[in-house]
């Protein structure tokens, strides 16, 4: 059933069919899955440049 498949997983069943791709609607899915990750992170952006740098820092 497609309604309970992730985004990457129905994407590449429903939009890739042997040889031939659907490219605009593989895109327009691309930037939809990839939107709220970036909203996540330039609102925790700096907690997490803080926590690669004091990762980063001995001691």
């Amino acid at each position: 059933d497609s309604l309970v498949k992730t985004i990457p997983v129905g994407v590449t069943q429903e939009l890739i069919h042997g040889d031939e791709f659907f490219w605009g609607e593989l895109m327009a899915a691309a930037l939809l899955g990839s939107v709220p990750v970036a909203v996540l992170y330039s609102f925790f952006v700096d907690y997490f440049v803080a926590g690669m740098t004091a990762g980063a820092v001995k001691g």
